[in-house]
């Protein structure tokens, strides 16, 4: 765990045939921008959680999977001006100190953290800010209001003026009302 990608799916072709070009390509920046803004945002606050700008390794499991990979990645490169580096075979020892894959792409602006430290100085910088954690606390229903949100919880009735919701990939059908604003992940990433 930890990587951190620009990555945003689905594809900037998939998302044109549904939105149109001009907003498939800002939702595909998006990727760039949060990764950007996420280095800033650990930087300028000082959590200790080992982030770095290490890169990314995509291995391929066969020849066909590695020849998708590369046209794909140079897809990205010319149309998005991701940074990729498309490895053959024959190379990817030096990359990776082993000759099980079929080549791959590194995506050298992907970047790592470790999980647990980063969660820790977010709790730390919301605990500082005044706000009120709870654990192990199942949201039943949220309601809009007037003054912000009332969340019905197995603990009780919480009134905020903001809220955060974070999901894995199966949102909860207490959220179905706000899915248009909620980003589902395939696992569970901070």
């Amino acid at each position: 765990g930890g990587q951190i990608s620009t990555s945003i799916k689905p594809s900037q072709a998939k998302l044109a045939r549904k939105f149109g070009t001009r907003r498939a390509i800002a939702i595909r920046q998006e990727g760039e921008t949060a990764l950007d803004w996420i280095e800033d945002f650990i930087t300028g606050e000082k959590i200790d959680c080992a982030f770095e700008r290490c890169g990314r390794f995509h291995a391929a499991h066969s020849e066909a999977h590695f020849q998708t990979l590369a046209k794909d990645a140079e897809a990205l490169s010319k149309f998005e001006n991701i940074a990729v580096e498309i490895i053959p075979k024959a190379d990817q020892k030096k990359e990776l100190g082993s000759d099980l894959y079929h080549g791959g792409v590194v995506y050298p602006r992907h970047a790592s953290v470790h999980p647990a430290k980063y969660h820790h100085g977010l709790l730390q910088l919301a605990l500082e800010a005044g706000a009120h954690v709870v654990g192990q606390c199942r949201a039943e229903r949220i309601n809009k209001t007037s003054a912000g949100f009332e969340i019905q919880t197995t603990q009780g009735q919480v009134t905020c003026k903001q809220a955060v919701s974070y999901t894995p990939l199966t949102l909860p059908t207490l959220c179905r009302v706000y899915c248009r604003r909620l980003t589902p992940t395939s696992h569970n990433t901070l």
